[in-house]
């Protein structure tokens, strides 16, 4: 049988091929991107051959609300650990710099890459050297490994051993240089960490807090060690108020299954996982479903012609091989369809396709898509001796379970999609400053950039694009992390809590208009960068025995009071029912810096004002100003001169931070990063809820088709005794709306337990209001009566001849 026939038969029931073949692109999309998707998700740090023996090592400060679960741990009980415990084969410590300036030759540019290792990062983890020899490195001081593609951008070669390298990060004044001994692959994608720049550490420096990693014994058990950990930490703590809690964690789980505090980059979340894998389930079910009703249709259709085909001379066999040919071509046709959609789509939700699966298994999968739907149309060729009335009347009820669950699927996925972003919408709530595209933001500078800020901002307020300034820790929607004992007015019930502690300057409460609930949020006069610097001289003196420079004012320092203003969260945790009672009360940061952190007052207290992310409640926060750690800087600018302030603040910065690189983003981003998992899984479900809302219209597609196959003769008669096209079509959609209101009565407990369920990611979450769901359900009944009216309406228009004709 001639191709060309084949293209004809296609030809004369495009509808149905069109349709099949939009429907099972949706399927295999859906699969091809969750495939790409779980794949990098699960693979996570199982490229390394010890992979299910390594551990990280962290530690819970274990002091309630304002607990730090901190995913780092002290380097100094390195050696202790290995001594007490032979089953730690290995241990190795990496220390991150967060954002470095790095200059090599003359080109100076950020890494927010950049980590100290020790000499055992190689023995514990897989990553390869290209260049260099892992035995002897990072045994010295002042060594640095830099993967190809740095070395490729920056040298233009891979031969830089022995080239220089110089870096600078936040807790240093000055650049220090490093001799380059080797070249890294670059680090894999599925890495939950990646370096651009490892350098070795300095003798000097190997107490540290540091992200830790254990090599355990073959064989070994490790929650058996961390028992035996924790009973040791207990009995060295037994007379202290605060007992650590030690967690083991294996490598393998800590993207997926980690939300620690200081995390080396945004994890996943397993939950996503699996509410991604089912909604891509869904749609293939429902996509093979569909398939097989139209193509059931078509076969109906067909009976007459397959039959005048055999009486003429053809054998099953050729209908058989021109059945395959045409469901070659639907498949051909979907398969390349469907990886041109992929590559698109996958750009939309920010997935490197095909860059962490196997294409084996992919080809796999898409072949056993393919048998799968070539199963599925044989079987009607299969059984057709035995199609009767019986069977066409169950077939009619198996379609209408199938519309069902169709509905009852996109009901689902259309909430999912609203609530996603009624969350988004939440966090610009919560966060006032967040859709403000007039607030620069740059952050996490080092200390020259630091100490020179009210340099930079008495320049920068001089002109009229610049509205105001102010400098912070932390930069917006990140998290407060460091939390101290505190004591106020001698209370001794303090010793046992912490409180997290913000620094600002004197114009952020004015800059983020905080208004105070109590006293005042006016710092006024506050310490210079140089008086705390001398605070950390004069602190530094005593415990090292060392004698202060001639003429050093030490009354300066003993004799300043600290102004502190608290958190309603924080006023709670103390204790203090009022606002106002808090005013006044001499307040104590338990700090080893005792001279850095002197005590003061409390002099106002504020509102939770949700300045870091959301993921958890708002922590009892200490504000006190202090320059030193105001890495954060801010400027609200004038939103008529956009290009003409951020012009003026580079020059500014330029002149004034000299070799220091400008760079900056407007607040919306630094939130849009912080939230991007969030952006990015809507994006993912809205996809998936188009896919379902598309599927279901072809779904009533083909019962409307099934349904008119059967009444066409119903449709002519009544025709002819009078009846209107707004009375036929009223009685082929009734049915369609009951299965719609069915539909959302069963989607509403499902979705509201679904959506209940991934918000309690959050913290801070928004309501499951009615009327998303009632829209949902306004949504899909709108859909499933403009499919059923306009498909029956061209039915119902015929002439009634026609119809009658129909056998």
């Amino acid at each position: 049988m001639k191709l060309e026939t084949v293209f004809r038969q296609i030809n004369k029931n495009r509808k149905y091929f069109i349709t099949n073949a939009i429907g099972l692109s949706f399927a295999l999309i859906s699969i091809i991107l969750i495939f790409s998707f779980i794949s990098k998700e699960l693979n996570y740090d199982k490229f390394h051959s010890k992979s299910d023996r390594i551990y990280r090592i962290t530690q819970n400060t274990n002091t309630g609300i304002s607990s730090m679960v901190d995913a780092r741990y002290f380097t100094g009980t390195f050696q202790q650990l290995k001594t007490n415990f032979p089953q730690i084969e290995q241990i190795t410590g990496l220390s991150y710099f967060r954002k470095s300036i790095v200059t090599i030759d003359d080109k100076v540019f950020y890494s927010e890459k950049a980590f100290r290792a020790d000499s055992s990062f190689f023995n514990v983890f897989d990553f390869e050297l290209v260049v260099g020899d892992k035995n002897n490195l990072f045994n010295i001081p002042r060594q640095a490994a830099i993967t190809e593609s740095m070395a490729k951008i920056y040298f233009g070669t891979t031969d830089v051993v022995g080239k220089q390298i110089k870096i600078m990060h936040q807790r240093k004044d000055v650049a220090e240089e490093y001799t380059i001994k080797g070249v890294l692959k670059d680090f894999p994608e599925n890495a939950h960490f990646k370096a651009d720049i490892l350098c070795s550490y300095n003798p000097k420096e190997y107490n540290y807090w540091a992200y830790s990693y254990i090599l355990l014994a073959p064989h070994t058990n490790y929650l058996e060690i961390q028992k035996l950990i924790q009973e040791e930490w207990d009995v060295k703590n037994k007379d202290s108020d605060n007992r650590p809690l030690v967690d083991l964690q294996p490598l393998t789980d800590i993207h997926l299954y980690s939300h620690k505090t200081r995390e080396l980059e945004q994890n996943g979340n397993i939950a996503t996982l699996i509410l991604l894998f089912s909604g891509a389930f869904a749609i293939v079910i429902i996509a093979l479903i569909n398939f097989f009703n139209l193509n059931y249709v078509q076969f109906l259709s067909e009976q007459k012609n397959r039959n005048i085909r055999i009486i003429n001379g053809a054998t099953r066999l050729d209908l058989a091989k021109l059945f395959l040919r045409e469901v070659f071509i639907l498949l051909s046709f979907t398969v390349l369809l469907s990886i041109l959609l992929s590559y698109y789509l996958s750009n939309l939700v920010n997935l490197n396709l095909f860059l962490f699966s196997s294409r084996i298994e992919l080809g796999l999968l898409i072949l056993g898509f393919a048998f799968l739907v070539i199963v599925l149309a044989y079987i009607p060729y299969v059984y057709q001796k035995n199609i009767s009335n019986a069977n066409v009347a169950l077939s009619n009820k198996s379609y209408q379970a199938s519309l069902l669950v169709q509905l009852i699927l996109s009901i689902i996925a259309i909430v999912s999609t609203l609530f996603l972003q009624k969350q988004i919408n939440y966090f610009n709530f919560l966060h006032p400053q967040s859709e403000s595209a007039h607030i620069i933001v740059i952050p996490n500078n080092v200390s020259p950039a630091t100490a020179k800020f009210e340099v930079l901002k008495e320049q920068l307020l001089k002109y009229p694009e610049i509205i105001s300034a102010c400098a912070v820790s932390e930069e917006p929607a990140g998290t407060v992390v460091d939390n101290f004992g505190y004591t106020y007015d001698g209370d001794t019930t303090a010793n046992d809590k912490t409180l997290n502690i913000l620094a600002v300057d004197n114009d952020f409460f004015t800059f983020m208009d905080i208004k105070p609930i109590a006293g005042t949020v006016d710092l006024g006069s506050i310490p210079t960068y140089g008086w705390e610097q001398k605070a950390i001289q004069l602190w530094r003196s005593e415990v090292d025995n060392q004698e202060l420079p001639e003429g050093f004012d030490k009354e300066e320092i003993q004799s300043y009071s600290e102004k502190y203003i608290i958190n309603k969260t924080a006023l709670k945790h103390m204790g203090i029912k009022n606002a106002e009672d808090a005013i006044g009360k001499e307040f104590r940061i338990n700090q080893y810096m005792s001279y850095l952190f002197p005590k003061g007052n409390i002099i106002g207290v504020v509102d939770d004002f949700h300045y870091s992310n959301i993921y958890e409640k708002e922590k009892p926060l200490a504000i006190m100003p202090r320059k030193l750690f105001c890495h954060n800087f801010l400027f609200r600018i004038d939103s008529n001169n956009k290009a003409a302030a951020i012009s003026i603040i580079k020059s500014k910065w330029q002149e004034i931070n000299r070799g220091i690189p400008f760079k900056y983003e407007f607040i919306t981003d630094s939130y849009r990063k912080v939230y991007q998992k969030e952006y990015n899984q809507m994006k993912v479900i809205m996809l998936f809820a188009l896919f379902s809302i598309l599927l279901s219209v072809i779904g009533i597609y083909a019962m409307v088709s099934f349904n008119l196959k059967m009444k066409t003769k119903e449709i002519g008669i009544r025709k002819v005794n009078g009846a209107t096209v707004f009375e036929i079509m009223k009685m082929l959609s009734k049915d369609f709306v009951k299965w719609g209101a069915i539909a959302f009565v069963i989607a509403v407990p499902i979705s509201y337990i679904a959506m209940q369920k991934w918000l309690e990611n959050f913290a801070y979450k928004t309501a499951l209001s009615w009327w998303v769901f009632a829209l949902a359900g306004i949504i899909t009944m709108t859909i499933v009566l403009i499919t059923v009216s306009w498909h029956t309406y061209r039915v119902a228009r015929k002439n009634p001849v026609e119809t009658l004709r129909y056998e």
